[in-house]
């Protein structure tokens, strides 16, 4: 692949506004949750998210070391570049549980 600057047929999303392409913030799912991991948990509890290079590569969220579920988003791609690319670091915060289903924030550490 070589540098340039993007054009219209880009598909990768746009940088956050501000300048800083790794301040990332999303609300999503946490997709295939693990009930054993997730007992307990309540809106406002926090899990680090990591990568996992794979294959198949995913980000997923973490307790106490064990997988939670895995993320996907329209900003996932650009979350991995800024964990594999510059170490950066992020979490999800639980904002809502309703039954299965596990609403996050995603956001910098």
């Amino acid at each position: 692949m070589s540098g340039g600057s993007s054009s219209s047929t880009d598909w990768r999303p746009s940088p956050p506004a501000g300048g800083d392409d790794c301040n990332i913030i999303e609300i999503t799912a946490l997709n295939s949750p693990s009930k054993a991991v997730l007992e307990g948990l309540q809106a406002n509890d926090v899990l680090d998210i990591a990568y996992e290079v794979g294959p198949p590569q995913r980000l997923v969220a973490l307790r106490q070391g064990k997988i939670a579920g895995s993320i996907t988003s329209p900003q996932m791609l650009a979350i991995i570049r800024c964990i594999a690319d510059q170490h950066r670091e992020y979490v999800a915060v639980m904002i809502t549980i309703r039954g299965a289903i596990y609403q996050i924030r995603v956001q910098p550490k």
